[in-house]
């Protein structure tokens, strides 16, 4: 469960959502890629490329501006709905004190930090495991796709981040 969840999406974002628990502990960036596609590397390399400038914003140590005024701003939804504000929940109405929560959590060792990538439909993990087990060997499409797979979870080890990737059956 999170106390706090903040859609940073958008032109000056830093993650599509950011999210802070207290049980467990924990700050979490989301980045999300919607495709109609059951195994799309060039889309998982776009949701993968802003994963990866994230960890300059989530490890420990990292130089944070200020998002509370980002934060004040509207968006719009994919569909054109105006939302008027982009804290979805947090113990305080008040952005500059959210964006203070979130800022302490993220420079604290106590909240271990992970990255999460939605890929939806951009990644089919049963179509993936079918082309990496084909009795005449894995098609080139699958190797690349889980050779940047892996190399998403070692990038973000060092920095000690946790990366999550969350696809389709």
């Amino acid at each position: 469960m999170f106390d706090t969840m903040v859609c940073d999406d958008g032109g000056q974002e830093q993650a599509d959502f950011m999210f802070k628990g207290e049980s467990p502990r924990r700050v979490v960036f989301v980045h999300a890629k919607g495709n109609d596609n059951s195994m799309s590397v060039s889309a998982m390399q776009i949701v993968g490329r802003q994963a990866m400038a994230s960890l300059a914003f989530i490890a420990r140590g990292a130089r944070l501006q200020d998002r509370s005024g980002w934060w004040a701003s509207p968006w719009s939804t994919d569909d054109h709905r105006q939302v008027p504000h982009r804290i979805l929940r947090s113990s305080s109405p008040n952005v500059a004190a959210t964006w203070a929560e979130i800022k302490r959590s993220i420079q604290s060792a106590q909240y271990p930090k992970e990255i999460w990538i939605f890929a939806g439909r951009t990644l089919s993990k049963a179509e993936l495991v079918r082309q990496l087990t084909r009795p005449v060997g894995p098609t080139p499409l699958s190797l690349q796709m889980a050779y940047f797979l892996a190399t998403l979870q070692t990038s973000a080890a060092p920095a000690n981040v946790a990366m999550r990737i969350f696809c389709s059956n």
